[in-house]
């Protein structure tokens, strides 16, 4: 059988029991999903996670970002997070910020390596 699920209220406690919609077709369907997007979402707290890293141990004089592939290799896995985890959930002003952010850490890192 298929899992149902409804719109609860709207505006002003208006119930629409007949907006329904069936996502998946099996609750294994479903769990995959769940799944999926549990580890869309925690590629995307490594991205945060390590650009603030990045950020901050290079502001601290532990790594340096002039000829740095560590600190270049930190901010280009770290945006390529944010964007796999921004475009699985469609918001796409993150995706464009950190697929320049991405861009840019290529550039630094061919800079470094030719």
């Amino acid at each position: 059988s298929r899992t149902r699920y409804t719109v609860g209220s709207g505006l002003a406690g208006i119930s629409y029991p007949n907006l329904c919609f069936y996502p998946y077709s099996t609750s294994s369907s479903l769990a995959t999903h769940h799944l999926m997007m549990e580890i869309k979402q925690i590629i995307g707290w490594y991205g945060v996670i390590v650009i603030l890293a990045a950020y901050a141990l290079n502001s601290f004089g532990i790594i340096s970002a002039e000829g740095g592939v560590l600190y270049q290799f930190l901010n280009l896995t770290g945006s390529l997070g944010i964007v796999i985890s921004s475009f699985a959930q469609r918001d796409y002003q993150p995706v464009v910020l950190n697929a320049i952010w991405l861009i840019i850490a290529l550039i630094g890192l061919a800079r470094i390596w030719f």
